[in-house]
């Protein structure tokens, strides 16, 4: 806590400054055990009190993210952007992750040009071609990392199709977080990885699972091909799954 006003510009006395900063203390240690209710909560206490300091709007702003309150989230965002004198990359980060999330395009739309990234002209969705990159999916759980199309700076379009108890399809578009965490071989160059937030829209493929037995490699990659109506992508799962614990996975 650096401030020493209350929120009518008063003079803190020692005794609340020393309250204010036990509480902020908690508030961050709530956020990194995982508390995320607890921490806005928190925050949000810190607000009240303090509410001209940006990075505590910026921190509940963050918690509001990780609990999907995109509505939320964006509100802190934006206040801590309205008390800062020059652009902060991550507050314009997490507002236009939290626009995007809303459905908010103006605002999101408005957040990547802050942050210097060209985009497709028009409103509405932003339907660009950011490349490829991964998204691992159920971050927080039993994750799955797929190669994805981006859409925007952080909405993309799965490629692969997941394995079943995912939850997720291919064809869907999920909304991802900022921060790369990892990389994987595309090619011949490596692409960052980055976390799912939540999916956007659900594809409208359902996901099956078969056993066959083939000869010879002919016969895979005529299965691998195969493009009758119906059928958006036969992958084979013998050959393109591998298993890492998570540190490998985030390459640490």
């Amino acid at each position: 806590m650096t401030a020493d006003h209350d929120a009518d510009g008063e003079l803190l006395d020692d005794e609340t400054l020393e309250r204010l900063q036990a509480l902020e203390a908690r508030a961050y240690a709530a956020f990194d055990a995982g508390d995320l209710a607890d921490a806005a909560i928190l925050f949000g206490q810190l607000v009240e009190w303090t509410p001209d300091i940006p990075h505590l709007h910026y921190m509940r702003g963050l918690a509001h993210k990780y609990l999907r309150e995109w509505a939320l989230s964006l509100q802190d965002n934006l206040r801590s952007e309205q008390l800062r004198d020059e652009v902060d990359e991550a507050t314009a980060w997490n507002a236009g992750i939290a626009a995007t999330g809303a459905g908010d395009w103006a605002e999101a739309r408005r957040q990547w040009s802050r942050c210097g990234i060209t985009l497709p002209e028009g409103e509405g969705p932003i339907n660009g071609n950011f490349g490829i990159a991964c998204v691992r999916l159920n971050p927080w759980s039993s994750g799955e990392t797929v190669y994805m199309r981006r859409l925007d700076p952080v909405r993309a379009r799965v490629e692969n199709v997941p394995l079943p108890e995912s939850g997720f399809r291919f064809g869907d578009i999920v909304l991802h977080d900022g921060a790369s965490t990892g990389h994987r071989t595309y090619g011949e160059r490596e692409v960052p990885v980055f976390n799912a937030m939540q999916r956007l829209q659900q594809s409208d493929m359902a996901t099956h699972a078969v056993f066959v037995q083939c000869e010879g490699p002919e016969d895979i990659a005529a299965l691998r091909a195969m493009t009758l109506p119906g059928i958006g992508l036969v992958e084979d799962w013998t050959h393109s799954v591998r298993h890492l614990c998570l540190r490998c996975s985030y390459g640490t």
